[in-house]
């Protein structure tokens, strides 16, 4: 999994939703398109509980805009609690005037995470912390309360998982060189070589073990 994809990852929108009459309906499709991650906190399902543990959140609130109720364009992944935080907040109301490309006004306000790169707005410190790059991610964060410890534990986490396997990845590569070094080696005899070929084959069944693992523990598919 390159880092990129470790914490907030390019959304994209499928092209064609299906033509279901009730918002509810979309449930799996818009999982599928936030990733199954929250678009604020960032927590993926399995880390919080599983799918019974996220809703969907009407991006823009159907509170103030009716019309998008049931508009799958508008809706979002979210957890239980940053829906809940979030509620029918939406300071640039009344500021978008028709154009729903508007989602913040000055400091306030929410990124689209499907036109945006949150990586833009907000950056992440090893202890699992967000930190505000720029307007709004300060009100994000404060009003979401994105640092609380339960998902700020979750992104330290996945980070200290994701640089173990990196780690084992280095050594995993040094050793197959220095394996590959000895075996140019000319004086080696053949029962030495073949042991030497049968090490770099266990090296790559435990390298391969060892991804599978890490796919799993990072929990995030």
């Amino acid at each position: 999994m390159p880092y990129n994809d470790l914490y907030f990852p390019k959304l994209k929108r499928r092209s064609n939703y299906s033509s279901f009459r009730k918002y509810n309906e979309y449930r799996q499709e818009i999982r599928e398109d936030c990733c199954g991650r929250c678009v604020y906190c960032d927590a993926h399902e399995n880390e919080i509980g599983g799918v019974e543990s996220m809703t969907l959140d009407h991006f823009r609130p159907k509170d103030k805009y009716k019309h998008l109720t049931h508009d799958p364009s508008n809706l979002v992944w979210a957890c239980h609690i940053c829906n809940q935080l979030k509620g029918n907040l939406w300071p640039a109301y009344g500021h978008d005037n028709g154009h729903y490309e508007v989602t913040f006004i000055n400091e306030k306000g929410f990124i689209d995470p499907f036109s945006e790169d949150i990586a833009d707005f907000m950056e992440l410190s090893p202890d699992g912390q967000l930190k505000a790059l720029k307007d709004p991610a300060l009100y994000i964060i404060s009003f979401l309360k994105l640092n609380r410890i339960g998902v700020r534990k979750i992104r330290e986490n996945r980070r200290n998982k994701y640089e173990r396997r990196q780690e084992y990845e280095i050594y995993y590569a040094q050793a197959v060189r220095s394996i590959d070094s000895f075996l140019q080696n000319p004086l080696l005899s053949e029962e030495e070589k073949k042991q030497l070929l049968v090490d770099k084959e266990r090296l790559k069944q435990q390298y391969k073990l060892m991804l599978e693992n890490s796919e799993q523990d990072l929990n995030l598919h």
